[in-house]
């Protein structure tokens, strides 16, 4: 298993999580050229993220993330409302750092997998 933490993460935007799949594919490191395939595999998303199933995936994410900043205890660090005095309109502003980190806390060990070629 391979694991780089000094790397960023990246984040995939999936429209439908039902049907989508991870495609992974291995290149050599070729001092010249762009390398060469070495080998490929794939995984359905709905393997590694089961909750993906759901008709409702982007609601079952926004409960999870919820938990995971009432837990951390960062929901109110997260999720701020502004009453705008003058038209007594709530505005919702959110910490996107604060959120994504509870995004990466509840999946760094959840969807790590083996993938076998």
């Amino acid at each position: 298993q391979a694991v780089w933490e000094d790397d960023p993460p990246f984040y995939l935007y999936v429209q439908d999580p039902k049907t989508a799949r991870l495609v992974f594919t291995l290149f050599d490191e070729d001092v010249v050229g762009g390398g060469q395939s070495i080998g490929s595999a794939h995984k359905k998303l709905v393997d590694i993220l089961p909750g993906a199933k759901s008709n409702d995936a982007v609601s079952m994410l926004k409960s999870q993330v919820i938990d995971q900043l009432k837990q951390s205890g960062k929901l109110q660090e997260a999720i701020t409302i502004l009453t705008n005095p003058e038209t007594g309109e709530e505005e919702t502003i959110v910490d996107q750092d604060i959120v994504m980190q509870a995004v990466n806390d509840m999946y760094s060990s959840s969807t790590k997998t083996d993938i076998k070629m």
